[in-house]
C-alpha cells in the first residue's frame, strides 16, 4: 500500500555528490521528521528545479534511516516528480536578485529547518543560514537568516 504525499521543492542545495531537496512540509523517516531528503546528484534528481512538485510514498520513507541513505537512481516508487512551476507570481515570489528568485517558500523552508536544529539544542544553540548569489553583473549579494529561542 502506498501513502503519496505532494510536497513543492523550495530549495536545493549541492553538497558534492548529493543534494539536499528542502520541501514545504515535513517527511516521516524511520529516526525523525525532516523538511527534506539528500539524493545523489544524477537523473532525475538533478533536473529538479526550486517550485517543482514531487510526490514521496510516506509508507516506504518511514523505514529509511534520513540523510544516511541518500536516493539513488530508479527510486521512482518512493520520489516522482508530478509536476513542475508556472510563472511565479508577486505574490510567491519574495525577492528577485538578478535571474535568481528566492521565493517566500524557500525563505520559510529555511527558517523552519534552523527553528528545528534552536528545538534539538534545546534552545542552548543559535544557527545561521548564510546564502550568497550573483546578479546578472556577477556581483556577489549575501543575506543570512538567523534563529534562536527568546526566553
Amino acid at each position: 500500500m502506498t501513502n503519496w504525499k505532494t510536497y513543492t521543492i523550495v530549495i536545493i542545495t549541492p553538497f558534492s555528490e548529493r543534494l539536499w531537496v528542502g520541501l514545504d512540509d515535513y517527511i516521516k523517516f524511520s529516526d525523525s521528521n525532516s523538511s527534506g531528503f539528500y539524493c545523489i546528484n544524477v537523473y532525475p534528481y538533478d533536473t529538479y528545479r526550486i517550485g517543482d512538485r514531487i510526490q514521496v510514498d510516506n509508507n516506504i520513507t518511514r523505514y529509511h534511516a534520513n540523510g544516511r541513505e541518500p536516493y539513488s537512481e530508479g527510486n521512482d516508487n518512493i520520489i516522482r516528480k508530478v509536476g513542475s512551476p508556472t510563472v511565479p507570481s508577486s505574490a510567491s515570489t519574495g525577492m528577485t536578485i538578478g535571474s535568481t528568485i528566492i521565493t517566500r517558500e524557500s525563505g520559510l523552508a529555511m527558517a523552519r529547518e534552523l527553528d528545528a536544529y534552536v528545538e534539538q539544542s534545546g534552545g542552548r544553540n543559535e544557527y545561521t543560514a548564510h546564502i550568497e548569489v550573483r546578479d546578472n553583473q556577477n556581483n556577489t549579494i549575501k543575506f543570512s537568516l538567523s534563529s534562536k529561542r527568546v526566553n
